[in-house]
């Protein structure tokens, strides 16, 4: 398998910070100086190493099997490289199957597809990013073909929109918004929500046929929050709720949930429960 990698050539002399180099190499090396043009000429199976800094990507297309990999997100691990940020959106089409993302600060979102015939996305991975949203679909308000998918250890900053895709994971996620648009076959475990986005604001919305355990739902809006909306037929088990939930609730059946307990008996010290 060919490795694509990109450095950050940083100068040592006094001309202030160096021009930013991308190489890939594959057996040669080739330099670029624009990030595109790394993506751009990429094969299949091939991994991208990207460096600490900000890059602007606009709407960057992915449409080949890749793996992608940043230096990380977090502040106090990233002092040494500065965190890998991408400024603007990253579409996947149906070419990306079987690759992943990991390690990465995105301003805008993820989304599956770019049209209705390319959204169809199989064994795909997000993980260790902090990103504004997860869509797996080109439109979140309709149906997706996406399906074997992972998302875990993020920081959401809205939502994860499943647009009905099948066999997803969702583990070990921070999430300031909510799960949406599940039906079926979506496991959502080991999760914290702080249901900060929206007016009402939500945890779980839409949702049916689905399984939550182990999950934390301290819900921190201060404009109506509910924790669930629009969810049937789901199974939660041993999640703890900071507001008044019973079980059953509806269809939703459960066992082993903690409810009403506070955030501040919850988490030790903490006073801000937004995502910045």
């Amino acid at each position: 398998m060919k490795k694509v990698l990109i450095l950050l050539l940083i100068s040592i002399s006094a001309t202030a910070f160096a021009q930013r180099a991308f190489i890939r190499q594959n057996g040669t090396t080739n330099v670029y100086y624009l990030i595109d043009s790394v993506f751009q000429t990429a094969q299949n199976g091939d991994t991208i190493y990207l460096p600490g800094g900000s890059f602007n990507i606009g709407s960057l297309t992915i449409n080949k099997r890749l793996t992608i990999i940043g230096v990380g997100h977090v502040p106090d691990s990233t002092q040494a490289t500065y965190s890998t940020t991408l400024v603007g959106n990253i579409y996947l089409t149906s070419a990306a199957s079987n690759g992943s993302i990991s390690g990465l600060y995105l301003t805008a979102a993820i989304y599956f597809g770019t049209n209705p015939g390319d959204q169809s996305i199989s064994f795909y991975s997000v993980s260790r990013c902090n990103v504004s949203a997860v869509i797996l679909g080109y439109n979140p308000g309709a149906p997706g073909g996406s399906s074997y998918i992972t998302i875990k250890e993020n920081i959401i900053r809205s939502q994860i929109i499943g647009c009905n895709s099948q066999f997803v994971s969702i583990e070990n996620n921070l999430v300031q918004g909510d799960i949406y648009y599940f039906n079926t076959n979506m496991l959502a475990k080991n999760n914290t929500f702080l249901g900060g986005n929206g007016c009402p604001a939500y945890a779980v919305n839409t949702v049916f046929n689905c399984t939550f355990e182990n999950n934390v739902f301290m819900l921190a809006s201060g404009c109506g929050v509910i924790a669930l909306s629009t969810v049937g037929s789901c199974i939660f088990t041993n999640n703890v709720f900071n507001n008044n939930m019973t079980f059953p609730s509806g269809s939703n059946i459960g066992s082993g949930n903690n409810i009403n307990v506070s955030q501040t008996n919850f988490f030790v010290s903490e006073t801000n429960w937004l995502i910045e």
